[in-house]
């Protein structure tokens, strides 16, 4: 929130914050950045991030993901429990 509030300091984000917050996200995150980072949950090479994968992935970077976690990500997120590049 800090870093977004960056203008005023009123712990509120405004419009141009948010363009701007927006627009570096934009062009941060390309397809091409997006793809390496889904693969790199795909931990299985298999063209779709499931349960294990995340476990694994979280795991392989550190952190430990509570059965309720994965079961919310994987609720919001997968289809038929697994999530594929286009909803990644």
């Amino acid at each position: 929130m800090n870093q977004l509030d960056y203008r005023d300091g009123n712990h509120k984000i405004n419009y141009s914050e948010f363009l701007a917050a927006t627009i570096n996200v934009h062009n941060y995150l390309t397809h091409d950045k997006l793809k390496n980072i889904f693969m790199s949950f795909d931990m299985g090479d298999h063209g779709f991030i499931g349960e294990n994968d995340l476990k694994l992935a979280f795991s392989k970077y550190g952190r430990e993901i509570t059965t309720e976690e994965l079961k919310e990500i994987m609720d919001k997120h997968s289809k038929n429990g697994k999530i594929y590049l286009e909803e990644f």
